[in-house]
This record gives structure tokens, sequence and C-alpha cells, in this order.
């Protein structure tokens, strides 16, 4: 009987243990991901948070919702809220609302795809008379399909056109899987590296998942600590 409860006791730690460890983050991120119809963003965005490639791709109705976490390597959880958009001008006022209250935004073109590229212009200057004005939201272009044999967008210039605009600036492959987390990364890295954790977030696209003691859990070393952190703020 007592080897019984000692087992139970074990199991019970050990599911807690998982729960926290898998169900708790440090900050939540609202990203949103904006191009052309078939440039592959509903693709990108399943690469990855299932990790999986569907052949036959139906065009976005509207607006998806996705979730995943990242582990970064000061072992800072961010839970990221992807929301991915309709490419065709016809959702457009749909869509409008979702680039407020971002952290950060991805804007995808297809490198096989001439007609993707040139409209970049087109959804970067309806990013910016649509985000939020006062808070620095940083985007990402990624050219998407790197895997395909053939590539009509040289590279050096898709990166020419990101440095114009100041933009971050990455490549992958949503079929193979490549460069797809690393990308997220590249985001998700810059906007961290932005928060001050002595301050309140003024980005209503960050929250943090601990209501902070100011006394207390101000600082990084709090969330940093991981299990034990949590102890001294209140999961919500």
């Amino acid at each position: 009987t007592s080897k019984f409860v000692a087992f139970i006791y074990i199991y019970y730690f050990i599911f807690f243990y998982i729960y926290i460890v898998r169900m708790s983050y440090d900050y939540l991120f609202k990203y949103v991901i904006v191009g052309e119809t078939g440039v592959g963003k509903s693709a990108f965005s399943d690469r990855y948070v299932d990790n999986k490639f569907v052949y036959n791709y139906e065009p976005t109705l509207g607006v998806d919702f996705k979730t995943k976490s990242i582990i970064l390597e000061d072992h800072t959880v961010i839970k990221t809220h992807l929301w991915d958009t309709a490419g065709h001008e016809k959702f457009a006022p749909i869509i409008k609302h979702y680039y407020k209250g971002v952290a950060g935004i991805i804007l995808m073109y297809d490198v096989t795809n001439r007609g993707s590229f040139a409209k970049l212009q087109y959804w970067l200057n309806k990013i910016n008379d649509l985000k939020d004005k006062y808070v620095y939201v940083p985007i990402i272009l990624i050219g998407n399909k790197i895997d395909a044999s053939h590539r009509n967008i040289d590279g050096n210039v898709a990166k020419q056109f990101a440095l114009k605009n100041g933009l971050l600036y990455s490549e992958c492959s949503a079929k193979t899987g490549e460069n797809v987390v690393e990308s997220f990364k590249v985001l998700t890295k810059e906007i961290y590296s932005q928060i001050d954790a002595s301050k309140p977030v003024n980005n209503p696209g960050i929250k943090r998942h601990f209501s902070f003691n100011e006394n207390d859990c101000l600082t990084r070393e709090c969330s940093s600590k991981r299990l034990i952190s949590r102890m001294c703020c209140t999961i919500i």
C-alpha cells in the first residue's frame, strides 16, 4: 500500500511538473503574417506550428489562427499567437483590424513569383498605414519556396529591398521545413531584445505571463529561473 501511495505521489508530481513546463511561458507575442495569395503563408504557419506540409492548400478565407511556444537561449519561453491572413484584396476590410496590437509582422513573398515580390511595396504601405504608430513593431521579410528548382527573385535584390525599408530578412522552405523555425526566431529575438524587463511593456502585442510584483519580479532573473521563479508570480 505504501508503495502504491508513493507511486501516486510520484505520478502526480511528474504530471504537475510537465504541465507547468509545457503550459507556462514568460511572454506572449502576437504576430500577423501577410502577403499575396499563394506565397505559402498557411504552409509556413503549418510547418512552424505542426511541422507538417499539405500539398493542396485552399486559399485562406479571412484569417486563420495558430499558436506555439519558442524557447530562447536564456530559457525564456515565448508563446506566439500567429494570425495567418488572406492575401486576396476582397478580405481587406476584415483583416485590416489584425494589423493593430501586434508584436511583429511577417511579410512574405514567393522567390519563384515575380508578381508576389512586385506587390511587396503595396503590402508594406498597407502595414504602415494600419499598424500601431507609436510603438516599435519589427517587420521581417521572408522569401518562401527556396526548395524550388528555379527562382525568379535574386536573394541579394530582396535583401536590398529589406535594407531600404528597414526590414529584417530571411528565406525558407515551408515544404521542407528549412529555416522556418529559425526565421521565427529572428523576429522573436528582435522583439525580445527591445523589452526592458524593469519597465511595463507598452506594446499591446506583447503580454507578460505573470502579474509581476514590482519589488520581486521586475527583472529577467525572475523569468530565467524557470519553474522556481513562478512562485513569485501569479500565473494567469
